[in-house]
């Protein structure tokens, strides 16, 4: 296979890693010592500490935080634009097939797939139809 010029492979690099190993336990022979007993594990209510609560939480942030999140609510606007999206396939579907059952094309206005709701919101597109000209 041709290189790509500027990108040739650097040849025997892969022992680098050997040769840096090899330095490093030469000047660090105590790195190779298994330590003999096992470290004091403390007891579990030395470990874990109870979770905050929402209002610590909260009261402990910011005020700069506090009102961004208040002002933008960035989960709140996500369903809100999810709902939107949706709601806006929904009226583009049924416009679809409403306009090719009045012009006689029943049999197609069946045919009107919501993608998104098949395949997922990455298609690029929301409904697939037809066109009144075939």
């Amino acid at each position: 296979m041709p290189w790509i010029p500027g990108h040739k492979p650097v040849r025997h690099s892969q022992g680098a890693i050997v040769e840096a190993i090899e330095r490093y336990l030469g000047h660090n022979p105590a790195a190779l010592d298994v330590p003999q007993a096992s470290p004091l594990v403390p007891a579990a209510d030395g470990v874990f500490v109870p979770p905050p609560t929402p209002t610590e939480c909260w009261e402990k942030m910011p005020a700069s935080l506090r009102r961004l999140i208040g002002e933008f609510n960035p989960v709140g606007r996500d369903l809100r634009n999810r709902a939107l999206g949706r709601t806006g396939e929904e009226f583009v579907l049924e416009f679809e097939r409403r306009q090719l059952a009045g012009i006689g094309w029943a049999d197609l206005a069946r045919e009107v797939r919501w993608i998104t709701s098949e395949k997922g919101a990455d298609t690029g597109y929301g409904v697939l139809s037809f066109a009144p000209t075939g």
